[in-house]
């Protein structure tokens, strides 16, 4: 999560669950399932991050980023990033 923050991301959730300053137990359960807020989320995961998306973008997919240690360190992993230019609220 951090590491969003890190990048400019203005707001950042998982599988739907926001990560706010207030947000409890961001932990790994023994089956690679993640505890956050109480919930216990299984893959696949689906990160969110509110920002330019093209910065976000560019800087996790660098070099000795996010998601080239993400691949090193689980090896057959898929990452799959998109991104969206408008945020419609009603």
């Amino acid at each position: 999560m951090n590491e969003f923050f890190n990048l400019g991301a203005q707001a950042v959730s998982v599988n739907g669950i926001r990560i706010i300053n207030k947000t409890a137990g961001f932990d790994t359960l023994p089956q690679g399932q993640i505890l956050l807020n109480g919930s216990i989320l299984s893959p696949p995961y689906t990160f969110n991050a509110l920002g330019e998306s093209s910065t976000l973008k560019s800087l996790l997919e660098s070099p000795g980023a996010f998601i080239p240690r993400l691949k090193i360190s689980f090896p057959g992993i898929k990452v799959y990033v998109s991104t969206k230019d408008i945020i419609q609220m009603e």
